[in-house]
């Protein structure tokens, strides 16, 4: 089950009736109303894709032991 902040509760609350669905921005979302008040809630997934390669390589482990770029 999904949780995320309730601003009418002022805590986190399991999500009830939960839809999937795209912003404007492209991002994916969730969407469904909070258990103990009803009002609507919404977690926005990271990345364009949720669970899909995005492309930016973030988080990706290339094998090297180096740091950053410009690090000595």
């Amino acid at each position: 089950m999904h949780k995320a902040y309730c601003s009418n509760c002022r805590e986190r609350k399991e999500i009830l009736d939960v839809e999937e669905g795209t912003a404007k921005n492209g991002r994916k979302l969730l969407k469904g109303k909070c258990v103990s008040c009803g009002e609507e809630l919404v977690i926005t997934l990271s990345g364009s894709g949720a669970g899909t390669d995005n492309g930016s390589g973030a988080g990706t482990d290339n094998g090297s032991d180096e740091g950053p770029p410009g690090n000595v």
